[in-house]
């Protein structure tokens, strides 16, 4: 007896859902955009996967039914590059610029009424110190950009993480844990006076958890439990 042909849309909703179930991340941070690099770099390839996988691209009927899932199931975020090496490198006022101007480009080509993103959108970054006169109007410029395409306090919010010296480095100047929640409220401060959420995280010592200073205790989890988003570093 030949089998009957079957093909794939044919199928139960639950059926293909219990596929794109195993084809689809799921709780997953997902960058939207790959890490701005210098210049000097960057011809340099990255590794960037794509936002959408190749589930979503079969057809218009397969697109229309994992979008949804996708979307809806993953946190998405905007990462604002500001140090030239990840968070062990030094703070570059030009690279924050130009990944500011990226996050604005990628916010003009997808307005809040036309964005698939479901959850709020996430602008992610990690800072030392707030200094008025190098991250105000770069951030003055994004939130603009955020207003202007249709973003508020509603679907989108600050995720900054505010971190200290390392020791072990040879760093002299030791910032204790009340030292970096002073630092991290001056910086939700500011963008909250912008109009936008901010959820500070703040962790010190790098790879290291709270401790006095004559004592460091190695964390268990290192800096991408600490951090808790995905490719940041």
């Amino acid at each position: 007896m030949e089998s009957a042909e079957c093909h794939f849309g044919k199928l139960s909703p639950e059926l293909r859902n219990e596929v794109y179930s195993h084809l689809l991340p799921e709780n997953r941070t997902i960058r939207l955009l790959p890490h701005t690099l210098p210049h000097a770099l960057s011809s340099r390839s990255q590794s960037f996967d794509p936002v959408q996988p190749p589930i979503t691209r079969v057809c218009r009927q397969i697109r229309s039914e994992t979008k949804p899932m996708l979307y809806g199931n993953n946190k998405f975020v905007l990462p604002l590059t500001t140090h030239d090496g990840g968070h062990g490198g030094h703070y570059s006022p030009g690279l924050f610029r130009l990944s500011i101007s990226e996050a604005a480009a990628w916010l003009k080509r997808n307005p809040v009424d036309r964005s698939p993103v479901r959850a709020p959108l996430v602008i992610a970054f990690d800072l030392k110190r707030w200094r008025q006169g190098v991250q105000a109007e770069p951030l003055n410029k994004l939130c603009s950009a955020l207003r202007e395409n249709g973003y508020s306090e509603d679907n989108s919010v600050f995720e900054v993480f505010v971190y200290g010296d390392w020791p072990p480095n040879g760093c002299k100047r030791f910032f204790s844990k009340g030292s970096l929640k002073r630092r991290a409220a001056t910086i939700s401060q500011k963008i909250r006076e912008s109009g936008f959420r901010c959820e500070p995280r703040y962790y010190g010592l790098s790879t290291f958890e709270w401790a006095s200073q004559s004592e460091y205790t190695p964390a268990k989890d290192g800096h991408s439990a600490v951090l808790g988003i995905e490719g940041l570093q």
